[in-house]
């Protein structure tokens, strides 16, 4: 398999992955348990919000974090992969294309003009960007230790 062919699909590895970690992250943090729930509520079971989320996560990460992600690696590609500097303007280009899609994805759905909402809702964009940098780099350096050991035993 080529090179090219092998980093996006493990980016879409991530995209999926980020995906699902973070829709489990937001589904633990709006979930109520039973024994705290009001009578007359009505709430939503785990496993429900866990797939809201992951549609609308898993399709603003698809459209949107995939496509900066490899812009984003394309930025800092011609540096040392293993620097300080690039591992720092690669968290600054991460998280602030997920502000910005955050911002356009408030646009797209009408959200009103609360600048208070605006901003907890882009913190979350940014969250999520940074979660699919962090998955990213960690699958990178389990893809480079598996050629590694491959490499090893092939001499």
């Amino acid at each position: 398999m080529n090179r090219d062919k092998a980093y996006f699909i493990a980016r879409l590895f991530t995209t999926i992955a980020s995906a699902i970690l973070f829709s489990i992250l937001l589904s633990i943090n709006g979930y109520a348990p039973v024994n705290v729930r009001h009578e007359g509520t009505i709430y939503w079971s785990f496993s429900g919000l866990f797939i809201v989320f992951f549609i609308f996560s898993g399709a603003i990460y698809m459209i949107g974090g995939l496509p900066c992600s490899l812009l984003a690696d394309a930025a800092v590609r011609k540096m040392k992969p293993d620097s300080w500097l690039a591992f720092c303007l690669r968290t600054l280009l991460y998280g602030f294309a997920g502000f910005i899609l955050t911002i356009l994805f408030q646009i797209v759905n009408g959200s009103s003009g609360d600048i208070g909402a605006i901003s907890k809702f882009s913190l979350l964009g940014v969250i999520a960007a940074l979660l699919f940098l962090y998955i990213s780099l960690i699958a990178d350096w389990i893809a480079e230790r598996a050629r590694a050991k491959r490499d090893s035993n092939l001499r």
